[in-house]
């Protein structure tokens, strides 16, 4: 029998008081931990987490994308593809016993990797000198994996972006409504209606094949960035959503989250709309660190991607809540409704100042 997540941290060869281990993090899906030990070369930190195999169902075909992703950009970097002193990518602790995953028991994966000294990150962006920081970061991981092939990768998360996909489960919840909470989310619903078919429009065209497939983060928010003393982003963290995608995912789903005026589950939606100078910020150092592998057609519908993304996070919290909150942390009843309404709020925003926004990537291509 396990005592403790000590017990964990020697499997991975690193020896740990269980008083020198706590919690780190305001991630949403794993749960992870801070780790002051020692391994062979002496004391320092690591990050212990736990990964969430409701979610993350191929534990191991994640860690292999992760690994190989990982690796490549490692070995572009020494190369000096790209000459950035400051780029580093996260190292992983391999299981004593082969491996980088440490199963307890069926349910229950464990990984280790190295923890930075020094960096930090942001849950929120609180200036435009973060957004740039932010698009330059997430820009030059999508470069750096310009010639690495997205067919190598699994699909450890079958359509995650497909707004079928996510239609067929929002309209599966309010058949099912097993809470009873369709009737409070009337409007949300009109909501959605109104807009669906436009984005099934955008799904279908990128499947046509007028966009190329890149490999892509897929949750590109700045709480997956490190930053270093002097606030420049230097490594992309938390890779459990790597898989082949379209740049339209990395560049959208930054810009609902970098550019929004509010927090995700701000109640008071006066507070909630684009910011347009975290908008040309994160768009002028995603640009300048990818205009050179995007093609004409991803650049053109750089401003539509941030619509298309902020519509399925909002659908999905909204899916969740009306499901009774199986998928998404939440802190109080309606925590995932009063995210859906942020997403929402912002993506109006989006369709009123949208001439603006083209204008912005216009300027900085």
């Amino acid at each position: 029998m396990m005592e403790g997540l000590s017990d964990i941290c020697s499997f991975f060869g690193v020896t740990a008081r269980e008083e020198d281990i706590t919690p780190f993090g305001s991630g949403h899906i794993n749960r992870t931990f801070i780790v002051e030990g020692s391994l062979r070369d002496g004391n320092r930190k690591f990050l212990l987490q736990k990964i969430n195999t409701y979610v993350f169902s191929d534990v191991e075909g994640l860690m292999e994308n992760t690994i190989r992703v990982t690796r490549h950009i490692e070995a572009g970097l020494l190369r000096g593809k790209l000459k950035r002193e400051r780029m580093k990518v996260l190292r992983f602790i391999p299981v004593k016993k082969g491996g980088y995953i440490f199963r307890l028991e069926k349910n229950s994966c464990w990984r280790m990797m190295e923890f930075e000294e020094g960096s930090h990150s942001h849950d929120i962006v609180t200036n435009p000198a973060i957004a740039r920081e932010g698009g330059k970061a997430f820009g030059r991981f999508l470069a750096l994996l310009n010639d690495f092939d997205p067919q190598l990768l699994k699909v450890t998360l079958p359509r995650f972006h497909d707004i079928q996909k996510r239609l067929e489960d929002f309209y599966l919840s309010l058949k099912t409504d097993g809470q009873a909470r369709a009737v409070s989310v009337e409007k949300e619903i009109e909501f959605v209606h109104y807009r669906e078919m436009q984005m099934i429009r955008f799904r279908d065209w990128c499947e046509a094949g007028n966009v190329p497939v890149r490999v892509t983060h897929n949750d590109t928010k700045v709480n997956n960035l490190l930053f270093d003393k002097e606030e420049h982003a230097f490594c992309v963290i938390d890779l459990d959503t790597l898989m082949p995608g379209y740049v339209f995912h990395d560049f959208g789903d930054a810009i609902r989250t970098f550019a929004c005026s509010s927090a995700e589950d701000e109640k008071n939606l006066s507070l909630t709309g684009i910011n347009m100078d975290h908008f040309e910020a994160f768009s002028g150092g995603f640009i300048a660190e990818t205009r050179h592998i995007l093609t004409p057609e991803e650049k053109s519908n750089l401003v539509f991607s941030a619509k298309y993304m902020t519509f399925i996070i909002g659908l999905r919290f909204l899916t969740d809540y009306i499901n009774g909150d199986t998928y998404y942390k939440v802190i109080h009843p309606h925590h995932n409704l009063d995210r859906a309404r942020v997403q929402f709020r912002l993506l109006e925003d989006m369709e009123k100042k949208s001439g603006r926004m083209e204008t912005i990537i216009e300027s900085v291509l």
